[in-house]
C-alpha cells in the first residue's frame, strides 16, 4: 500500500482534506515510533510535499511521545525523540497536520475511538498503528449499528518489506457463527396439505412508489429498486406518517418484494419463524427478515431486512 495513493487529495488551509472519496489518515504513537515507518515517511516526503497531501497527528499523541522521551529504556526514548522530530519536520514541510484533540487526560486510544466514531459517517478514515487492541476497536466501528451510513475505516501497519499493509480481523466462518448463536427451531408435528405450497394469489405486487405496511405497524413507501433476482426485488424505502416527519428515508434497512407466483403459505410461516427467533437477529452480516410486508389488500408480499 502506498501512502500517496491512500491520501491523494489536497489539503486546504485548515488541514481539511478536499473531496469526498479520499481518506483522512491518522498516526498513533506506536506507528510513529516504528523505525521502518520513519525511514519510509522520510523517503516519500518529497512526493507528498509535491502533491500537497499528508497525514494527521492528534495533539495527545505528541504529548504521549514527549512523555516517552523520558523512558528509562534508551531504545524507547530514542525512537520517541525521532518520532517527534519527524512530526516537527512534517509540519514544517506541510505533509503533517496537527489536530487538536479534546478529551482531557484520556489516552490517545480513547480519543481515536471518539474521533473515528464521530466522523465515520462523513469521511473515509485510516489509522496507522501497531497496537493490536486499538486495531480491533477501530475496525469494529465498521460494523456498528449506531450509524446508518458508515464510510470505509481501515487500519495499516508497516510490514517486514518496509511498506504499509492493510490489517483485517479474522472472521469466523458462517458455520461457527450459526453453531454458536442460533437457537434451533422446534420441529413441527402438524401435517400440512399440498395446498400449503400453492402460490398465494396476490392482488397486486408492489413496485416503486407503492405503499405497503409492515407487521410491526409501519407504513412504507417503496423507493428505488436496487436489485432483482429469481425470488424477488430489493427496494430502498421511506417511512411515512412517521412522528418526526411526513416521510423519512431509512438507510439501514431494505425491503424485499417477491415476484408474482413465488410466495406461498409455507414461505410466510418460515419467515414468521425466523422473525420470532430472536437469536437470528444477533448475527451480523446475514440479512434475516425483520418484519413481514403486506399490500393494501392485506396480501403478504415480502419483508424488511437490514
Amino acid at each position: 500500500m502506498n501512502l500517496i495513493n491512500l491520501a491523494e487529495k489536497k489539503l486546504d488551509a485548515r488541514g481539511e482534506y478536499i473531496g469526498g472519496s479520499d481518506y483522512k489518515i491518522f498516526l498513533d504513537a506506536a506507528g510513529l515510533m516504528q523505525t521502518s515507518f520513519i525511514d519510509y515517511f522520510k523517503k516519500i516526503t518529497p512526493e507528498l510535499k509535491d502533491k500537497k497531501t499528508g497525514i494527521i497527528v492528534i495533539e495527545r499523541v505528541v504529548t504521549e511521545l514527549k512523555g516517552l522521551t523520558f523512558n528509562k529504556k534508551s531504545d524507547i526514548s530514542t525512537r520517541a525523540k525521532a518520532a517527534l522530530d519527524l512530526i516537527k519536520d512534517g509540519i514544517k514541510n506541510g505533509v503533517i497536520v496537527s489536530m487538536e484533540s479534546t478529551g482531557g487526560k484520556q489516552k490517545a486510544d480513547a480519543i481515536f475511538e471518539a474521533i473515528f466514531t464521530r466522523f465515520r459517517g462523513r469521511y473515509n478514515l485510516a489509522l496507522i498503528t501497531t497496537d493490536g487492541n486499538l486495531t480491533k476497536s477501530i475496525l469494529a466501528l465498521n460494523t456498528s449499528d449506531a450509524v446508518d451510513d458508515i464510510k470505509s475505516i481501515r487500519v495499516y501497519q508497516m510490514n517486514n518489506r518496509g511498506y504499509l499493509e492493510q490489517i483485517t480481523l479474522k472472521q469466523d466462518s458462517i458455520d461457527d457463527i450459526v453453531g454458536s448463536q442460533i437457537v434451533p427451531f422446534k420441529k413441527s408435528k402438524i401435517p400440512v396439505g399440498e395446498d400449503y405450497y400453492d402460490p398465494i394469489n396476490i392482488s397486486k405486487v408492489p413496485i416503486t412508489g407503492d405503499i405497503v405496511r409492515s407487521e410491526k405497524h409501519l407504513t412504507i413507501k417503496l423507493a428505488k429498486k436496487i436489485a432483482s433476482g429469481g425470488e424477488g426485488s430489493i427496494y430502498e424505502f421511506n417511512l411515512i406518517d412517521y412522528k418526526k416527519s411526513p416521510e423519512t428515508r431509512t438507510k439501514k434497512y431494505l425491503a424485499k418484494i417477491y415476484h408474482e407466483g413465488i410466495i406461498d403459505k409455507a414461505k410466510v410461516e418460515k419467515i414468521k419463524l425466523i422473525i420470532n427467533n430472536k437469536s437470528c437477529q444477533t448475527i451480523k452480516g446475514v440479512c434475516f427478515p425483520i418484519s413481514l410486508l403486506y399490500n393494501k389488500n392485506n396480501d403478504p408480499v415480502g419483508y424488511t431486512m437490514k
